[in-house]
């Protein structure tokens, strides 16, 4: 698969992982494809600590239209490509 960037391949390839990831969830709003930020603060399946003096977020996710690290408009390079769609990854709400 033909990434934009290296910054984009790297951080797709941890996505479900502990720290930031990037990847597609498929058509969401008007037929355009979804793509989402997220980090997860553990890896997935670890315990989250019995106590913490603030809240904790385990994952946190945003969409985005475009690469922060390029600038690259994300529907227009990559469309609904297979090989980016992740939608197990998503937070269900």
């Amino acid at each position: 698969m033909k990434f934009c960037c290296e910054e984009f391949r790297l951080n797709f390839k941890m996505s479900g992982t502990r720290g930031f990831g990037v990847f597609s969830v498929g058509k969401f709003y008007k037929d355009k494809t979804a793509f989402i930020i997220q980090h997860r603060a553990m890896e997935p399946g670890a315990e989250p600590p019995p106590f913490t003096k603030s809240p904790l977020s385990l994952v946190s996710q945003m969409h985005i239209h475009y690469r922060p690290w390029c600038g690259t408009q994300l529907e227009e390079f990559y469309g609904a490509t297979p090989e980016i769609m992740r939608p197990d990854l998503q937070i269900k709400t």
